[in-house]
């Protein structure tokens, strides 16, 4: 998909053609394998939010960062060394979590990761009333572009592909 799409995404077959005309279709037989390797697919991304292991939490770690607040090693590998609320603090302080005590300690700055699944079905059948369905959200972001592919794998014989037309059913 080229753009965002919003709501059902049904998918009934797919043709495909050895001209850019889309007028010579290449036939596969259910014997060829191919039914059961052409595929659509939905990838769904969400946002998590990651938390480093701290080390030394509740210590003071002033002296042991360098007498630097923010990143610092000796907190653990993506962790800082922050003060609740002081504003003289580097940004990542402002993202710290998991405070303690009221001075410069060891926190944990959480990181926003996108998580993604995958899910998907064959689709070459030749039956227009099956269907691969991917729901993406109505409204906002919907499915990203590039969450929605065809793809799949066709006998060794099979003439060059020119025109793909994509079936879709309501």
């Amino acid at each position: 998909n080229l753009r965002p799409v919003h709501g059902r995404w049904r998918i009934a077959d797919v043709e495909l053609y050895s001209d850019n005309a889309c007028s010579a279709r290449i036939a596969l037989s259910p014997t060829s394998g191919a039914n059961e390797s052409v595929f659509a697919s939905h990838t769904h991304f969400s946002k998590a939010r990651i938390h480093g292991e701290v080390q030394n939490a509740g210590v003071d770690c002033v002296d042991s960062c360098g007498g630097r607040p923010g990143y610092c090693a000796w907190c653990g590998q993506g962790n800082a060394c922050c003060r609740k609320g002081f504003q003289a603090d580097p940004f990542e302080c402002k993202q710290a979590e998991g405070f303690s005590t009221s001075g410069h300690e060891c926190v944990s700055v959480p990181v926003e990761v996108k998580r993604v699944s995958v899910s998907g079905g064959r689709i070459l059948d030749g039956n227009p009333d099956t269907a691969y369905e991917a729901s993406c959200p109505p409204r906002g972001e919907g499915c990203a572009i590039g969450a929605l592919m065809l793809g799949g794998l066709l006998p060794a014989k099979t003439p060059r592909v020119r025109c793909i037309v994509v079936v879709q059913s309501r």
